[in-house]
Order: structure tokens, then sequence, then C-alpha cells
């Protein structure tokens, strides 16, 4: 099937799909970023329940098409596995319940305008220019973010631990080995940061997270936001890790599985719900493992998570060891037991 007869979602039925009905939502914001406008819309009292994102062109490329297609299937992989929540344990849940649908251009600009015209919501008008398709989102509930939960050690690990097994890994590599990659990683990073003359995008992310994390401008703060910087950025870590597979020999079949590609410690949320909390991934757009042949080594999430977590507690002041964040995720694994 050709783009052109590609069958997209009418905006109405995604909405249906996701629980919601229609004529409550309302336009809660529209933002506009460096590539892409977002507009989200409220469903009652739950805020972000829905994002319509589009390119900031007339005409959509086939490389954002390809992303908004990729990103669908992501989201529906997950929600097949996750939608009803795995027990971490007695008290908590993992969850994945943020499916999302690429809907035709006039069901969605259709619906917009009707929502605009009640509200007397008045959006720029060259956005209704737009001919392509919307990528729309199912949000998650009102949640407080992992960096300030601080549950590194526990809840968020099981739950990276959990995806793992339940989606492809059958053996971990010895504990020791991984404890000593991630320290040399950690070293590497440091040595990187010494000579460091990042460009002006890299600038830009460090100085928004200085702004954030270090407030009082403490000199070993902003190590740790750099190297937390370093991280999230491109694809630097990937690379240094595959250096490290490749030493060692790791890139077997049997510690594949699907990864979140991008389980830096702030692309997981917390949703309470009375004493029960959800851990939720967010941010997958990056996630690969959909099929076999493209699942990917675990420990591309498990140790960009630890050394996350470890950059995150010493800037919050609650300064974690990275080897206990691994102890912590072989244990759980190996209470784990998979839900058909």
């Amino acid at each position: 099937m050709t783009n052109n007869q590609q069958q997209y979602t009418d905006f109405t039925k995604a909405i249906e799909f996701f629980g919601f009905i229609p004529e409550k939502l309302v336009i809660e914001f529209f933002t506009s970023g460096a590539n892409n406008y977002v507009i989200g819309l409220k469903h009652e009292n739950r805020t972000w329940a829905v994002s319509i994102s589009f390119p900031k062109t007339e005409n959509i490329s086939k490389e954002k098409l390809k992303s908004f297609l990729r990103l669908e299937k992501i989201c529906s992989y997950m929600t097949d596995n996750f939608k009803r929540g795995i027990k971490i344990d007695n008290n908590n849940k993992f969850m994945f319940d943020g499916n999302c649908f690429v809907c035709d251009s006039v069901s969605t600009k259709n619906f917009i305008k009707k929502l605009a015209k009640i509200q007397n919501y008045e959006f720029l008008a060259e956005i209704f220019n737009y001919k392509g398709v919307f990528l729309v989102k199912k949000g998650a509930p009102s949640s407080e973010t992992l960096e300030h939960n601080i549950d590194f050690a526990d809840l968020m690990i099981k739950s990276i631990s959990l995806l793992h097994k339940q989606t492809g890994v059958v053996k971990l590599v010895e504990k020791e080995t991984v404890k000593k990659i991630t320290k040399d990683i950690i070293i590497e990073l440091n040595a990187m940061m010494s000579i460091l003359e990042p460009d002006e995008k890299l600038k830009k992310e460090i100085e928004k997270y200085d702004n954030k994390w270090n407030k009082n401008k403490n000199s070993i703060t902003k190590e740790n936001v750099m190297r937390e910087v370093l991280i999230r950025s491109g694809k630097k870590f990937d690379e240094i890790l595959d250096k490290y597979l490749d030493r060692h020999k790791l890139n077997l079949t049997v510690h594949k599985s699907f990864v979140h590609g991008d389980a830096h410690g702030g692309n997981f949320i917390v949703v309470k719900k009375g004493d029960i909390k959800e851990v939720h991934p967010i941010d997958v757009e990056d996630a690969v493992g959909l099929n076999n042949e493209e699942k990917k080594h675990y420990l591309f999430d498990l140790i960009k998570f630890t050394i996350s977590a470890y950059n995150l507690s010493m800037i919050f002041g609650n300064p974690l060891e990275t080897d206990g964040l691994i102890d912590s995720y072989y244990k759980n694994f190996d209470l784990i037991k998979i839900s058909n």
C-alpha cells in the first residue's frame, strides 16, 4: 500500500478508542515548538488527555510521515502488552496506555475548527493551511515525574526489568561485567566533559537543565548535569555502549528485547491512584524491537537508566551507587513470571 492509498484513522474513532467522549473534549493549550505544532485537549477533569501533533509545514515530509506511522506501531505494541498493567509488587504496576493514531487531515481539522468555534479559541491562521495527517496521542493521567519521585532504586528499575523480560530477554549478562561497563562508561563520559566543545544545541540543553537543577551554580552539580545531558543528546551514548558490547562479545540473541531506546530517568512517570502507583514509560519514539529481527540488547536501556538515575540522585541530593541499581534490576528479573 502506498502513502496515497494508506487508510488513516478518523479522528472521532480514535477518540472513542481512547475511551473518551468526543463531545466532552475542550482545547486546553496550543504550543509551537521548533518543528511542530501541538494542540492539547482536556477531557472533563483530565488534563493533557489528548495531544494533536503536526509539522510546521504545508505538507508532511516522507520522513515525518514514516516517524508518525512507526510511533503508531510502537504504541500499539506497548498497549497490547501492558494496557492492563503487570504487577511490579503487591502495590504497584507497570503500564502503558498511551496509544496513538495517525489521523486523516479532514476529520481532524473539522474537529479542531468546531471546538475552536465553540470556545471562541483563536489559532494561528496558517495552521489550517496544513494538508497532511495528524498524530493524535492519548496522554497519561495526572502524574508526577520520576525526577521528583526519586524511586530509582526500587520501583523504576524493577519496571525496566519487567519490560525486558516480558518482551524477549531470556538470559542476563554476568552482573559484575555490567557493573564494570557502567563504571567505565561514566569514566569515559567524564573524560569527554573535560574536553567538550558543545555545539549550540548542546549548549542550550546544558544551560536549560543547569538553570532548572543547579540554581546555586555548584560546580559538582554542573558536572552531573552535563553528564545527564550527554546521555540524553544524540546517539553518542549508543556508540559508546556498542563499543563495550563488542569488546565483551555480548551481542547475543538471548540478551535482546524490546527496548525503550531513551530510557533516561525523566522518561518514566508515576501515576498515583489511591495506594496504587503505576509506572508509565513515555517518549518511546526511539523504541526498538517490534519484531525479533530488530530487538536490541537490554543493556541499552539498563545502563542508560542506571547512569541517569546516578546523575539525578546526585543532583537532587540523595546519591545512589550504580552497583545497587544493577543489583535491584537483576534480583527483580529473577522473580518475574512472564505474563501471557
